[in-house]
This record gives structure tokens, sequence and C-alpha cells, in this order.
């Protein structure tokens, strides 16, 4: 699990890779205080579940990259994103 606060202060991020890290959920406001992230790449853990309101702070994003994780389940309303990748989930 990602603290919440790991990210205060870090405003300016543009991009984060968190691929390989073996997370397994996303909490709600996990990604608070990065108000500025295009990009967020989250590949190749183990996530079986996101809480709707973890990118809630992230109105800037563009790209999402999910794929080869553990989610059945993708329910999420991200208005900014134009890429989103989620493929090798084992979707319903």
């Amino acid at each position: 699990m990602i603290n919440p606060d790991v990210f205060r202060g870090a405003s300016n991020a543009k991009v984060l890779n968190l691929e390989r890290n073996a997370l397994k959920r996303l909490e709600e406001n996990v990604f608070a205080g990065l108000k500025n992230l295009k990009g967020l790449y989250l590949a190749r853990n183990k996530l079986t579940l996101i809480d709707p309101k973890a990118f809630r702070a992230l109105r800037r994003l563009e790209t999402l990259d999910l794929k080869t994780n553990m989610l059945r389940d993708i329910i999420f309303f991200l208005p900014c994103v134009s890429s989103t990748d989620h493929e090798k989930n084992p979707q319903k």
C-alpha cells in the first residue's frame, strides 16, 4: 500500500512510474499532491482493487497504464485521460 502522504510536496511532478512494485490496492486520494501529473504508469503490479476516488486529484492526467495487473473491474471516470492501457487484466 502507498502511504497517502508520500506525494506531498511533489505537485510539479509530470510523470510517475510505479511499475513492478507489487502494489495490490490504490486507496482514495492516494495521489493527492500530484496535481500536475500527466503520466501514471502502474503496469506489472498485483492490483486487484482501485478505489473509484484514487485518481480524484489527477485533473491533468493524460496517460494511465494499468496493464498486466489483476483487475477484474475497472470503474472510474477520468475525463482528461487520452490514453488508457489496461490489457492483460482478467476483466469480467
